[in-house]
């Protein structure tokens, strides 16, 4: 039962910083009931809800910062696929997009892509390996 009121709780206080940092006016769109968070709003410390802000806008930056250091336009095939094989783990390269394991296999030496191939689940290796014949 205390699992329960301090869910409540929890909930309540996220809803009313949500309500601080959206307005009341987004919150009642996002939900029909908007007393509860309104109540919550106005219980919590204002330095809460700053020190919440500031850890937001920065996780916000820093995913701004690591997005635009990323992004280089024309970049070369032969770049992509060695970036891509220093990115994707080759343990879980079988849940990838397929084109993204056509272009790791296309950097490997023809042992290490055969190795690929039997460690893939048979549709993929298939459809690789029709991948690789067109090309």
């Amino acid at each position: 039962m205390t699992d329960i009121r301090k869910a409540d709780r929890i909930r309540a206080e996220k809803a009313g910083l949500l309500e601080s940092m959206l307005g009341p006016q987004a919150m009642a769109r996002i939900r029909s009931d908007k007393t509860a968070g309104s109540q919550a709003a106005r219980s919590l410390d204002p330095n809460r809800v700053e020190w919440h802000k500031s850890q937001l806008l920065e996780r916000l930056r820093s995913q701004k910062q690591t997005l635009n250091s990323t992004a280089q336009p024309n970049v070369s095939r032969k770049d992509l696929a060695t970036r891509l094989k220093a990115v994707v783990s080759l343990d879980t390269l079988a849940e990838e997009h397929p084109s993204v394991i056509y272009r790791v296999a296309q950097s490997m030496e023809r042992a290490e892509r055969a190795e690929l191939m039997r460690s893939l689940p048979g549709p993929v290796a298939r459809r690789l390996l029709r991948q690789i014949r067109q090309k």
